[in-house]
């Protein structure tokens, strides 16, 4: 069984961004990270490849979070 975490992120304090994929990273196999069109996705992306199990998905807009 695989356990997975998942991060919304939109223009976040990367600080802040490593602090909680520190916290989670060794908790579960994959953390993916779902970006709303940050203006920072390099410094997002430079942190994230740090990370084994850590996946970007990057989207072209600021969807926010959508309800089913």
């Amino acid at each position: 069984m695989t356990i997975a975490a998942g991060i919304v992120t939109f223009n976040p304090d990367v600080t802040k961004l490593q602090e909680n994929l520190d916290a989670i990273v060794d908790q579960v196999d994959i953390v993916r990270v779902v970006d709303n069109n940050s203006s920072n996705i390099d410094e997002i992306r430079r942190l994230t490849d740090r990370y084994r199990t850590v996946v970007v998905m990057e989207c072209s807009e600021n969807r926010g979070i959508q309800r089913p």
